[in-house]
């Protein structure tokens, strides 16, 4: 919960996957007031742009090396454990980077 009187204002960062950038998802999101990071401002390999994929996916992806996966299946069940295993303040960290 926000303090009373507090918005918290947060823009949607997404990849450039076809189906983020496409004019249907862009339309949307402006119908929706929904503040977003357009296609043309995206930088795909700028870690400042990213935290997400250049932190907590490097995090993720060490600690699943260091397991024994053999199928998809046993991938998923560890990534998901291993998310939840992520501290909050880890997260904090990587958007604040």
């Amino acid at each position: 919960m926000f303090p009373e009187g507090k918005q918290h204002v947060m823009t949607l960062h997404q990849d450039t996957a076809s189906s983020h950038t496409s004019e249907h998802t862009v339309n949307f999101l402006k119908d929706q007031n929904i503040k977003f990071i357009t296609p043309e401002e995206y930088l795909p390999t700028s870690p400042d742009a990213a935290p997400i994929d250049f932190g907590i996916c490097r995090i993720l992806k060490r600690r699943l090396q260091k397991r024994q996966v053999n199928l998809l299946s046993g991938l998923k069940r560890a990534l998901k454990d291993e998310w939840r295993k992520l501290e909050q303040t880890t997260i904090y960290k990587a958007l604040k980077s």
